[in-house]
């Protein structure tokens, strides 16, 4: 698709074009975000999709959906508690062999146990079994989550106990 293509109306992602690019504006269009929030983009950005909407696709999947239809993420974030170390929605990679997140089976054979915090990934150890390597697994989820599983299990606790109020 070229410039010259955009008109009122054309898809970008979550935006849609509501005014098409003006010769004031030069490489510029007014967009309109699914969530209803208008915004002036460059045309190259949506070509390149780059830009893709608001924010709020970033947003999306990051929340954990109670049985009664409530959203956990807005409490856990107010707690500085990502739903991932919070034992939430955590989903295995799909280039993962062991079925275990953190283990993986090294080049002779053997299991490598491991664990990232943030950008740094933290070396647990070589192990012959795979029952091992799970088990330095957990043991590192204990020791560098906690603190954060606990949080998480409160605000949890306390909506159900609002819940059934």
């Amino acid at each position: 698709m070229k410039k010259d293509d955009i008109r009122i109306g054309t898809k970008f992602g979550y935006w849609t074009v509501i005014e098409p690019p003006d010769v004031s504006q030069h490489d510029y269009v007014r967009c309109r975000c699914i969530c209803g929030k208008e915004k002036v983009i460059y045309v190259y950005n949506l070509l390149q999709g780059k830009s893709l909407s608001c924010g709020c696709k970033r947003k999306e999947g990051d929340s954990l959906v109670l049985e009664d239809g409530r959203e956990l993420t807005a409490k856990v974030h107010r707690e500085h508690v990502a739903l991932k170390y919070a034992g939430f929605g955590r989903e295995i990679n799909r280039n993962n062999s062991t079925g275990v997140p953190g283990v993986s089976v090294f080049r002779n054979g053997q299991y490598r146990a491991y664990i990232s915090i943030g950008k740094r990934q933290i070396h647990l150890g070589f192990f012959d079994k795979l029952d091992d390597a799970k088990a330095a697994r957990k043991a590192a989820e204990r020791r560098y989550f906690a603190d954060r599983q606990e949080k998480a299990n409160e605000i949890k606790e306390k909506l159900n106990k609002d819940s059934s109020k």
